[in-house]
Parts: structure tokens; C-alpha cells; sequence
């Protein structure tokens, strides 16, 4: 086996891992974990353009477009579990 295709196999096994991790954190809720995720798919993206990719990087950014709708879901998830919580929400004034 060539080094490179060593290189390239260690380097995708190192990013699936890092994508599972980061859908595990982001079912728990870790709004960081959206974001780690988005920016390490939107590289890879970007990876795919420069290669004239075409397909492959619009399905990267359908993706990416579903990821950040879970965000904003946990976002809002996480603000509502705040509100709900007696003593730690703030009181609005007129």
C-alpha cells in the first residue's frame, strides 16, 4: 500500500470519528457540537469545489442547510428549557 493512500485513509477514519462525536454531543443538545460539525463539513465543501465537485458540494450544502436547522432547533430547545426553569429565568419588566 502507497503512503499517501495510508495518509488519506488515516486522515477520513480521523473525520468520520470526528463527525460521530459531533452528532452524539449535538443529540444531547451541545449547540458547539452543530457548529464544530458545520465547519468541518463546510471544509470539506470546500475541498469538493476546488476539485470541480459539483454535485457532491451541492449535497455537502443541503447538508450543511439541515445541520444548521438542527441548531436552530437545540438553539431554541435550549432557550425554552431555560424559561421553564424557576429561579434562573429572568423577570420581565414593563
Amino acid at each position: 500500500m502507497e503512503r499517501g493512500t495510508v495518509v488519506v485513509i488515516v486522515v477520513d477514519g480521523l473525520f468520520i470519528v470526528m463527525l460521530i462525536l459531533c452528532s452524539r454531543w449535538a443529540k444531547t443538545g451541545s449547540q458547539g457540537a452543530f457548529l464544530g460539525g458545520m465547519i468541518a463539513y463546510a471544509l470539506d465543501g470546500v475541498l469538493l469545489l476546488l476539485f470541480s465537485m459539483w454535485l457532491d458540494a451541492a449535497v455537502h450544502a443541503y447538508a450543511l442547510w439541515m445541520i444548521w436547522q438542527g441548531y436552530a432547533a437545540a438553539r431554541e430547545l435550549a432557550q425554552l428549557q431555560q424559561a421553564a426553569q424557576p429561579g434562573l429565568s429572568q423577570p420581565r419588566l414593563p
